[in-house]
């Protein structure tokens, strides 16, 4: 099993490299530091909860089995959960968000951030920024925009009957075309 975001397993970024082995599960949370980290959980562990940070810096953290939860914080990052259903967390800066198999939950935060929900009946909310919601295969839920935040975003594979646009208080512009729109309560 490799990363979606890195398929090829030789490839390393960041100063501080970390993967967490067996015998690093004691409790579960890992943190990275004010550089760029790279951690990713061995994929030779069996299904365990993990919790990683990025701290600041950007990170590339990928989880494993389990249901992770993965907060990138500051900087540019790339999260992948895996498999199970993960919590992702891009918070500031501009984030890459792959939830892989399972029901995940994809949070983009401020800036401009790409999130794939991927297989699985997913949450995908790009927040603050110019954003790229992708959901796969599922029944997905795309929300979109923060009290008039959002400048635009764009959604891909939604699939009307299998996926759901929830847009917030404020979210003034939605372009979409071959959707036909049901009105429900007011």
């Amino acid at each position: 099993m490799t990363s979606n975001l890195f398929p090829d397993p030789e490839i390393i970024l960041g100063t501080s490299i970390v993967t967490i082995l067996p015998e690093d599960t004691e409790d579960g949370e890992f943190s990275g530091t004010t550089s760029a980290d790279y951690i990713q959980v061995d994929p030779n562990i069996a299904p365990f909860d993990f919790s990683l940070s990025g701290l600041q810096g950007s990170d590339t953290l990928v989880g494993g089995a389990g249901n992770d939860l993965i907060s990138g914080n500051t900087g540019e990052d790339r999260l992948d959960g895996l498999n199970g259903a993960d919590q992702l967390f891009g918070n500031t800066g501009n984030d890459l968000l792959y939830g892989g198999a399972a029901n995940d939950q994809a949070y983009g935060g401020q800036g401009n951030d790409t999130l794939f929900g991927d297989i699985g009946d997913d949450i995908i909310s790009g927040d603050k920024g110019v954003d790229f919601l992708i959901g796969g295969p599922g029944n997905d839920l795309f929300i979109m925009g923060d009290r008039g935040q959002l400048n635009a975003a764009l959604i891909d594979d939604f699939i009307p009957g299998q996926a759901f646009i929830f847009a917030r208080k404020g979210f003034h512009d939605l372009l979409m075309e071959g959707v036909v729109f049901k009105q429900r309560g007011v």
